[in-house]
């Protein structure tokens, strides 16, 4: 860009969205109520957005607990019946 602007994408606005740009974390705005915006200075940047919501880390934790406590559970089993 050769002054300030804003970069619209047409994809709805949801929260989870993270962007960076030129590897440096940036905030989304809503653009028209409906759309991500993300402010840029003027020059030739690289913006990337990637998807992470809450709600996905939780279920990541929850998840690795539960294969954490099957093994153990099933590593104690294993040396029960062994004795």
């Amino acid at each position: 860009t050769s002054r300030r602007g804003l970069l619209i994408l047409s994809d709805n606005y949801y929260p989870g969205w993270k962007a960076t740009v030129d590897g440096r974390d940036t905030p989304i705005v809503r653009a028209d109520y409906l759309f991500r915006g993300v402010p840029l200075p003027p020059g030739t940047h690289t913006v990337m957005f990637r998807y992470q919501p809450l709600t996905w880390r939780i279920g990541w934790i929850i998840s690795l607990t539960a294969l954490i406590a099957l093994v153990t559970t099933a590593a104690l089993g294993y040396r029960q019946r062994r004795r």
